[in-house]
């Protein structure tokens, strides 16, 4: 009995010895391999050279619904729009960060498929290394096969989850609405679009406010003007009106008097039509402001 018992120790010791050192060359040649292998290397240095966003691949959003009609009438694409105008940079940058992993993920499995063609041909290698020429091939297309980077998040979707629950707690319903990141791009440009539209009308608003308060000077302007040249006037009126005054005080008693009654009598002495032109002229320069009072009075005298 002990004879066996000692027999089955020492088969699961050599078995154990076996496991062990079989892992100890395995792993010997697999260091061995990432060390020489030119195909690891063009890996390790292609996958130093890109970094992708790591980002959810899925995005939750929820509503209770108030009542059972609210449920059955409740749009979905209208409160997912509303979600996504309270945070647009955000949404924004997240389909941003899909479309740059989706462009460098191509790019760079378009590039590690074809490092592939860097696995070793060289038989000598192997031998100077001490190790089988299949046994190198083998560790080398599995660190190949382990080696790729993890694909990055290239598309989100978003779902959306409406529900109602009776006031008793005995019933329950809801409504759901899955949408993708096209989806999301779509809301994003038509609140763009709103926006751009509303300062658009926003500013046909204030320049019609501009052109109406500037319509609104030029008619104070205008007015200011027009009142100018009405006092303007009325100064040249008065100023008018002052000298004929003038003149009908300066010429009463002379034109208007017995004195001139009696020369009109004498048309021997003085020519009374040529007199009275003389002074009619004499007087329209005084008027025009051509001549002084004194010397419209001097020339008056010397006419009478």
């Amino acid at each position: 009995m002990e004879t066996q018992h000692i027999i089955i120790l020492s088969i699961v010791v050599s078995v154990i010895l076996a496991l062990v050192i079989y892992l100890t060359i395995h792993y010997h040649n697999r260091k061995i391999v990432q060390t020489h292998s030119r195909l690891y290397m063009q890996i390790k240095q292609l996958n130093l050279q890109y970094g992708f966003h790591q980002l959810c691949s899925e995005l939750y959003f929820s509503d209770q619904c108030k009542s059972k009609r609210g449920l059955e009438s409740f749009d979905f694409d209208k409160n997912m729009q509303l979600i996504i105008e309270k945070n647009i940079p955000y949404y924004q940058s997240l389909l941003d960060k899909i479309d740059t992993n989706r462009v460098l993920w191509t790019e760079y499995a378009d590039k590690y498929y074809a490092l592939e063609n860097y696995t070793s041909k060289d038989e000598l290698l192997a031998i100077k290394l001490k190790i089988p020429y299949n046994i190198f091939l083998r560790h080398e297309k599995a660190l190949y096969s382990k080696s790729m980077l993890t694909a990055p998040t290239r598309s989100i979707s978003f779902h959306y989850h409406a529900s109602y629950t009776s006031p008793a707690g005995r019933n329950s319903y809801s409504r759901d609405k899955n949408y993708s990141n096209v989806d999301i791009k779509r809301f994003i440009n038509k609140i763009i679009n709103q926006r751009a539209e509303q300062l658009r009308r926003e500013e046909e608003r204030r320049k019609k406010e501009i052109e109406r308060e500037e319509t609104r000077r030029q008619k104070i302007a205008t007015a200011k003007q027009n009142e100018k040249k009405q006092k303007e006037l009325l100064q040249r009126e008065e100023s008018l009106s002052q000298r004929e005054k003038e003149f009908q005080d300066a010429t009463k008693g002379h034109i208007y008097s017995a004195q001139y009654t009696f020369i009109v009598e004498r048309p021997a002495e003085i020519d009374t039509a040529s007199t009275w032109v003389k002074l009619r002229r004499l007087k329209q320069l005084y008027d025009n402001g051509e001549i002084t009072y004194a010397e419209y009075e001097n020339r008056r005298k010397e006419l009478l």
